[in-house]
């Protein structure tokens, strides 16, 4: 069985730790199954592989990259100890082909020639270990300052997990501080309607109110006209009974009585069926079909109350109360008018916003945002349904159950007016669908 070893370099010749090197089976032997793979992790550089005849795909995996196939290699049982290049570089038994049999046998040639000039070459060797002496000390001076680098981008891993840990935090505030917003809005809601029909029926109250000083305005004037009336018949009786002379036969036996040989009562005297009045028998309102009405002052306004049976402040229409007082309508309007309402309200699909008359906004969405790397800070952009007017505005995110949604955290990273950054964090590639609800103004 021979054995892979070596050191694993770079093309620029420094050296890479910290990895796996992948053999995986391309075919089943009496020693090896098909696809089984051996995983070996080189430190500071150094591997080495002790490898069961057969052909496999060889595959270099650095932490942070993508994985890199680097090529098939063929291993015999008779084969010779080497480094992977060495391996790597030796075609496999399909490869093998006249022509390369051909490059064999003139590589042979070119080796024996080559040692022809390999004496002359061992001064220059000479030479060159020198150089290299002097090389590996600046490659160690570089080994040195790479782990110095290694450990500088560990501190920086554990701070990026430490901001995804807050972030996951806030996350879960937002999540709380979202559930009492929409409550809010609910009751914002409830209050405002509540408001409209508190005001429709306000209006609707002052309008009869109005028709109703209307109305008693209208009885008022009528019974002004009636009193009017009224006077004007009974000064027409009274000129009409002082034009009668009743020496005669008319016998005063009191103030208020007056008869005809003491067998008459003269308030029920009538002419042609109309009653006949005199100086001391006064027509009242009752007798002229009116109710008499009395003159008050009501909020600095003259109004006649009829009778003394009439209260305002009890006066109803249609069974409801009827409003007397309208001085405190219009600052119930204002009131009304305050009141926070939305203006403006969009859904579509799995989108939705709405606008209140304060100036907040509420907008959500479903995006499938992608963590395309591993172990590694990623960012989506999200672009708004409709832009903010500041930037000091709240994020949530709700994860839905598909795919890889239980292993990545989100946090907002950067905030705009029209969009922001959304940054996600998972131990494994992949992407799943949220819901984006951003509430501010």
């Amino acid at each position: 069985m021979p054995t892979i070893s070596g050191v694993l370099t770079d093309g620029a010749g420094n050296i890479i730790n910290n990895c796996t090197i992948e053999l995986c089976a391309k075919k089943t032997t009496n020693r090896v199954l098909i696809k089984t793979q051996a995983f070996i992790v080189a430190d500071d550089g150094k591997y080495e592989i002790n490898a069961s005849p057969c052909e496999y795909d060889v595959t270099l995996i650095i932490n942070g990259f993508p994985p890199k196939k680097l090529g098939a290699i063929q291993i015999f049982s008779d084969s010779v100890d080497g480094t992977l290049n060495d391996f790597l570089l030796n075609p496999t038994e399909d490869e093998v082909t006249p022509a390369i049999l051909q490059q064999v046998f003139e590589a042979r040639n070119e080796t024996n020639k080559s040692a022809n000039r390999a004496v002359e070459s061992e001064k220059k060797i000479k030479i060159s270990e020198n150089n290299a002496l002097e090389s590996s000390k600046l490659a160690k001076t570089s080994a040195d300052n790479a782990k110095s680098s290694e450990e500088e981008a560990s501190k920086t891993a554990t701070a990026v997990k430490n901001s995804v840990d807050d972030a996951k935090k806030y996350a879960e505030q937002s999540a709380v501080g979202a559930n009492n917003a929409k409550t809010s809005a609910d009751n914002a809601k409830n209050s405002s309607d509540l408001a409209n029909q508190s005001a429709t029926n306000a209006k609707n109250s002052a309008q009869q109110s109005a028709d109703n000083v209307i109305a008693t305005k209208s009885s008022a004037d009528a019974a002004k006209t009636y009193e009017q009336s009224a006077k004007k018949s009974a000064d027409d009786a009274k000129n009409a009974a002082s034009s009668i002379d009743t020496t005669g036969f008319i016998k005063k036996s009191g103030v208020d009585n007056q008869s005809i040989d003491g067998s008459l009562d003269v308030k029920n005297l009538t002419e042609n069926g109309q009653h006949v009045y005199s100086p001391n028998n006064k027509p009242t309102a009752d007798d002229i079909g009116t109710v008499p009405a009395v003159k008050k002052q009501v909020n600095g306004a003259p109004i006649y109350v009829v009778g003394n049976s009439v209260d305002f402040a009890k006066l109803t229409v249609n069974g409801e109360s009827a409003i007397t007082d309208v001085s405190n309508i219009n600052n119930k309007i204002d009131e009304l008018n305050n009141r926070i309402y939305i203006v403006e309200s969009f859904v579509h699909g799995d989108s939705w916003y709405n606008k209140y008359s304060n100036g907040f906004i509420e907008q959500s969405s479903v995006i499938l945002a992608k963590t395309p790397y591993a172990n590694a800070v990623c960012g989506t952009l999200i672009n708004l349904l409709i832009p903010m007017k500041t930037q000091n505005y709240g994020v949530s995110i709700d994860k839905i159950n598909n795919g890889i949604w239980g292993d990545i955290e989100y946090s907002y990273a950067e905030l705009f007016l029209p969009s922001l950054w959304l940054a996600s964090y998972s131990p494994v590639a992949g992407e799943a669908w949220i819901r984006w609800t951003v509430r501010g103004y």
